[in-house]
């Protein structure tokens, strides 16, 4: 008598289904224990190391002031966002970059504001290529710079805040001549624009008016430059009364006592 044989039919499927679940499980069990344990490691993170690259003005200590971190502030506990706010709170500072460093470091990249011209209101400002009004840096940090002014009377100005667009005219003339005329732009002390737009420049020395107009700018202070390279530097400036740039081939000079007119390179009586 034969033995009866058990069969068990085993469902592949199932098997299979349930497989895929457990190691989901697992997964999500591991996943689990990882980020407990990752949170509690962050919380062993602190910023040890603030590095701060491309300040040339701007002090260390005043910028690291500005993050408003407290001390032993772990490296994951705030927002980048609200760090980079609170720099760009300084009217120095154009643009910045904040990145985290493993394990310790906080990485602070900064472009600063380079001022270009200087504008006068209640105080003294600077003023940056782009109109923003900067903030006093310090008593021992000043700049040579013209000054930029307008016939209009001119609103209350603050820092931070944008030069009145009464002054933007001389301001684009400013920075015209710091990129392109710079023998020009370091021999001036004012840069004036009057209701119409028709620029004056005043030399620092002996304030000699130069009579710019409006218009082909960039080619007139071409005219200027040679003109001053050939033949200003070997006159009495004491002896010229003012100068008109405005034309495009010459450049007329007039006297104190007697008036002229000068070629680019020439100069007769």
């Amino acid at each position: 008598m034969q033995n009866p044989i058990l069969k068990i039919k085993i469902n592949k499927d199932r098997w299979i289904l349930l497989g895929k679940i457990s190691v989901c499980m697992l997964v999500l069990m591991g996943v689990g224990v990882l980020h407990y344990y990752a949170i509690q490691w962050s919380q062993l993170l602190k910023v040890r190391t603030i590095v701060i690259q491309g300040n040339e003005q701007l002090r260390l200590q005043g910028l690291c002031s500005q993050l408003f971190l407290p001390n032993d502030s772990l490296l994951f506990s705030f927002r980048l966002e609200n760090v980079k706010n609170n720099v760009l709170k300084n009217s120095w500072v154009r643009s910045v970059r904040i990145k985290r460093i493993f394990p310790s470091t906080l990485a602070i990249t900064i472009i600063e504001r380079v001022p270009v011209a200087m504008v006068s209101g209640t105080k003294t400002f600077y003023v940056d290529a782009d109109g923003i009004i900067l903030a006093p840096l310090s008593e021992w940090m000043r700049f040579d710079l013209p000054l930029i002014s307008s016939d209009a009377q001119l609103r209350s100005m603050s820092y931070s805040t944008e030069i009145p667009f009464l002054l933007r005219h001389s301001l684009a003339v400013a920075v015209l001549m710091k990129q392109r005329h710079r023998d020009v732009y370091a021999l001036l002390s004012e840069i004036h624009s009057d209701v119409s737009n028709n620029i004056i420049l005043y030399t620092y020395e002996n304030g000699i008016p130069v009579l710019l107009g409006k218009g082909n700018i960039d080619e007139k202070l071409s005219n200027l430059s040679a003109f001053w390279i050939a033949s200003l530097k070997s006159i009495n400036g004491e002896q010229i009364h003012s100068l008109d740039a405005r034309f495009q081939d010459r450049i007329i000079v007039k006297w104190k006592n007697t008036e002229g007119s000068t070629n680019r390179n020439r100069v007769t009586s």
